[in-house]
């Protein structure tokens, strides 16, 4: 999936969305390894809370990461939107480390991506993907109660 959506946003000028697939092909290889690795004795995930201060330091990283983006893509390309297009790729970078840590936080993340992504898409008229992002929306909101629980049992 990430293949084809690198070349669908590279072809809808959203090239920061379209580099995020190449970091989510390699990241998705990591993550799987390291959430077998890490499985609890009876074979469930162990879900980790991050200490605000990392989660904070992990924001103004992401909003770096941002400005970054925006201003290479708007600068060196012909991007749409490349604000709104750097914003989703830095929060999915983010989100996605932490994800593959196991922290919770990242599914606060997530959410903020989907939203984001739900009205990129729809502006751009990928009327799938903003469906599928909203599928995404819904999941990420479901695993945010379930990791909440998992550690509050």
């Amino acid at each position: 999936m990430v293949v084809l959506y690198a070349k669908i946003f590279f072809d809808y000028q959203l090239y920061s969305d379209s580099l995020l697939q190449v970091f989510f092909f390699i990241t998705q290889i990591y993550g799987l390894y390291n959430w077998i690795k890490h499985k609890a004795p009876d074979g469930k995930v162990v879900v980790l809370p991050i200490k605000k201060q990392r989660f904070l330091m992990a924001i103004l990283m992401t909003m770096i990461l941002w400005f970054i983006l925006s201003i290479v893509m708007q600068q060196y390309t012909d991007a749409t939107h490349p604000i709104w297009d750097g914003a989703i790729a830095a929060f999915s970078v983010t989100a996605q480390i932490l994800l593959m840590r196991r922290n919770i936080e990242s599914w606060y993340l997530w959410i903020t991506v989907d939203l984001l992504a739900i009205g990129l898409f729809t502006v751009k008229g990928l009327y799938p993907t903003a469906v599928l992002y909203s599928i995404f929306l819904v999941l990420a909101i479901i695993g945010l109660f379930q990791w909440r629980k998992t550690i509050s049992d």
